[in-house]
């Protein structure tokens, strides 16, 4: 009998154990869905990041030399302050 009652508080203890598992899995999967769908956001940012540099380097090589190097430089001046906001 002693046996037997062992067993069962035993089985309902794994029982527990095995619930806060799936929900600790259940919640840390549902983390990593949320930081794949973050990390799509943030390539797809990046493409048209990209895709915004190259039509303005394609912009940038019609100008006239002076307005090109104007440009230039307007461009090395807003990067710090890009990187400050």
């Amino acid at each position: 009998r002693t046996e037997l009652a062992t067993a069962r508080k035993r089985e309902a203890a794994l029982s527990t154990e095995l619930e806060a598992a799936r929900a600790a899995a259940a919640s840390h999967q549902t983390a990593a869905e949320a930081r794949s769908r973050e990390a799509l956001e943030l390539r797809q940012q990046l493409h048209a990041q990209k895709q915004a540099v190259r039509a303005a380097e394609g912009r940038l090589s019609r100008l006239p030399g002076s307005a090109r190097a104007l440009a230039e430089r307007l461009s090395d001046l807003c990067e710090p302050i890009e990187a400050a906001l």
